[in-house]
C-alpha cells in the first residue's frame, strides 16, 4: 500500500506496527482486499472468534493501530471516499429533516 503514514501524527509504537503489517502485503497494491487481508490478520492475531466471542479480545481489534491504518487508506481510496460521502450526505439530509 501506497500511504505514507511516516509523515503522520502518530507515535513510533504505531508507526512500527503499521510497518510490521505492511510487510504480509504487496505495497504496490492499493486495494480495499489488501486492507481486509490486514484486517484479518489482526482479527486473528488478538485472538477473536466470531462464534466465540471474547469482548476483552475484539476491544483489542478495535483498538489495534490497523484502524488507523484504514482510516488513512479510506482517504486515498475513490470508492471508499465516494461511499463516505453518500452516508455522510444522506445523514445530513436525515438530519435535516428531524
Amino acid at each position: 500500500m501506497k500511504i505514507n503514514y511516516l509523515n503522520a501524527n502518530l507515535s513510533q509504537a504505531v508507526k512500527d506496527e503499521i510497518s510490521r503489517l505492511l510487510n504480509f502485503i504487496d505495497r504496490d497494491k492499493d486495494d480495499l482486499e489488501a486492507m481486509w487481508q490486514l484486517m484479518d490478520i489482526v482479527w486473528d492475531e488478538c485472538g477473536c472468534n466470531n462464534k466465540k466471542l471474547n469482548w476483552s479480545n475484539i476491544g483489542k481489534f478495535y483498538s489495534h493501530p490497523v484502524w488507523i491504518l484504514n482510516g488513512l487508506f479510506i482517504e486515498q481510496h475513490e470508492l471508499s471516499m465516494q461511499h463516505k460521502h453518500a452516508i455522510s450526505d444522506w445523514i445530513a439530509a436525515k438530519s435535516a429533516i428531524s
